[in-house]
């Protein structure tokens, strides 16, 4: 499905696909949270509802990380990503 997306719905994204990338997982889990809380203002005004969920349920998901458990964690995160892809409106 084709989205169209506002620049704070793609970089809410592109800070969570980075996960998948990332060498280091365990430190860029902080990298993330950091984000989150610093960069993402402009995506409470395009869209509040996905800023919501997304500020539920971050925080809580990365202080859960365990190196040990990397790949379910990711799974669990591409689920949250494509929950989070709902709340875009066309």
């Amino acid at each position: 499905m084709a989205y169209h997306m506002t620049e704070s719905e793609l970089l809410a994204f592109a800070i969570l696909e980075k996960a998948f990338k990332s060498d280091e997982l365990w430190s860029y889990v902080f990298e993330i949270q950091d984000r989150y809380a610093d960069d993402l203002d402009q995506l409470d005004i395009d869209n509040p509802e996905m800023a919501d969920y997304l500020q539920d349920v971050i925080p809580e998901f990365t202080e859960s990380y365990d190196n040990t458990k990397k790949k379910q964690w990711l799974n669990e995160l591409r689920q949250i990503i494509d929950h989070a892809k709902t709340f875009i409106k066309d």
